[in-house]
């Protein structure tokens, strides 16, 4: 007869420690990608025109947002008014 395998308690713990390690090293990279594009930013001397772009993305994003807003206000008003 066959036995089955099973997960043992030492095998969750070994999974979640190499998830956690794993976790931990993109988060390092991540910040040293960070770190590294703001010292080319200002090695560029282009401290003002990211603060630029950053302002007129997020305008746009927030109109955006208005937008889909008011058209999902007038297709469900349209709904309301049908029944």
């Amino acid at each position: 007869m066959k036995q089955k395998r099973t997960i043992t308690k030492h095998d969750i713990i070994r999974a979640i420690n190499g998830t956690n390690h794993i976790m931990n090293n993109f988060v390092k990279r991540l910040e040293l990608l960070e770190k590294n594009f703001g010292e080319y930013v200002e090695m560029k001397d282009d401290v003002g025109n990211l603060k630029k772009y950053r302002s007129k993305k997020k305008e746009r994003s927030q109109s955006w947002v208005k937008d889909l807003m008011q058209w999902l206000k007038t297709l469900l008003k349209g709904k309301a008014d049908q029944k």
